[in-house]
């Protein structure tokens, strides 16, 4: 096989999944959640004139959910950027934008966290604000590291695998009872 795209770009989220085990990745198994599914009519009424904005805010959120944890054994952060500029230019966007939703990365927790400031910022209703507010400080701790419930917690890049999914699962979780709190407060 040679380093360019190959000649049969994968078309399905099956075939990119294989792509990725075969160049040795690990799809973590996700758990069953329950997410709340959310209205147009409840989006519009949360966000008034930035409906638009309130869509892609709570997409973000939806598309956490969704997306995989992939584990990998590379030793460094550099060494699995090297991999994924390789995978790229072996595979084509479709195969490193996939491998780029992947729940384990710093990245994708970032993504979370200004989701939830944008929400904060913009949503229509005080109702349930504190309480969105204190889960976002809870996630952001999880990420860069400090004190929750009177525990210490370690920066996430220094933590093992099954730590990251814990974190992940965190997020989750927060993720689900704020679509939650919206929905039954707003």
């Amino acid at each position: 096989m040679t380093d360019s795209i190959l000649e049969a770009t994968p078309k399905s989220e099956e075939e990119i999944k294989n792509i990725l085990c075969q160049e040795g990745l690990v799809f973590q198994k996700k758990r069953g959640l329950q997410i709340p599914q959310i209205s147009e009519e409840e989006l519009r009424s949360w966000f008034n004139k930035d409906y638009e904005l309130g869509k892609i805010i709570i997409s973000a959120l939806v598309k956490f959910l969704e997306s995989p944890a992939i584990s990998d054994n590379f030793a460094t952060h550099d060494e699995r950027q090297e991999f994924r500029k390789k995978l790229e230019k072996k595979y084509g966007k479709a195969v490193y934008d996939y491998y780029n939703t992947n729940q384990l990365r710093v990245n994708s927790l970032s993504k979370v966290l200004l989701a939830l400031d944008l929400l904060l910022s913009n949503f229509n209703s005080d109702n349930n604000a504190e309480e969105v507010e204190k889960e976002k400080a809870k996630l952001n701790k999880l990420v860069n590291g400090g004190e929750i419930d009177g525990r210490k917690v370690e920066k996430y890049r220094s933590l093992s695998l099954e730590g990251k999914l814990q974190v992940v699962y965190s997020f989750e979780d927060a993720i689900i009872k704020i679509l939650t709190l919206l929905k039954n407060g707003a």
